[in-house]
Order: structure tokens, then sequence, then C-alpha cells
């Protein structure tokens, strides 16, 4: 799942409890999306356990159970040795050329 789809589940969320007054358009509007974005991630969050029904009385959406969201994203560097573990793509390419100056230097003798 893309960070920017949690992103927007969340605001959903937020705008759910939050007790946002407004109808579907204002809703997607509210968002950045389209209408029918809209209820891909409402959707995805009654996948998630959330239980959503719409009040034409309040005009808002409303969850009907005890449903939270929340996303925690973490960041840790990590060590050399844990670095060479991590084999193919893009972290082997700038363990090998950019951080081992031993190969930037052949590399650089050998271009000239």
């Amino acid at each position: 799942m893309k960070i920017e789809r949690l992103f927007k589940l969340e605001q959903l969320h937020k705008l759910i409890k939050s007790g946002y007054n407004g109808k579907t358009n204002d809703y997607a509007r509210r968002l950045k999306i389209s209408r029918s974005c809209f209820f891909l991630y409402k959707e995805e969050l009654e996948n998630m356990g959330a239980v959503i029904d719409y009040s034409r009385i309040s005009n808002q959406y409303k969850y009907l159970n005890d449903f939270e969201f929340e996303i925690k994203i973490k960041f840790s560097t990590i060590t050399e040795k844990e670095m060479k573990k991590i084999k193919g793509g893009m972290n082997s390419f700038i363990q090998s050329i950019f951080l081992d100056r031993r190969n930037l230097s052949l590399s650089m003798i050998n271009n000239l």
C-alpha cells in the first residue's frame, strides 16, 4: 500500500471522527479525491473493521463502532554491517559505488 493512500485513509478517518458535516461530494472535495475514490477509501476502512453509516439528519458519516486508525512510521539508521546484509537493488549500488571510496576512486581513474 502506498504511503499516500495511508495518509488519505487517515484523513478520512479524522473527518469521520471529528463529526465533519457534509455530503459525499463534500468529503471527497475536502480529501481532494473523486467521489468514487471516496467510496473506495470508505470501503477500505470498513474492510479494516470500521462500521460506517451516513446520517441524512446530521448530514455526516459516523462510526457505529469504536474504530481507531493510526499510522506510525519509525525511522532508524542501520550499521555498515547491517547494510552489507542487504543484497541487490539501490542499497548495494550505493554501498559499492558511493560508500566505498576505493571503488569510486578506481572508477574515476579508469574513466580518465
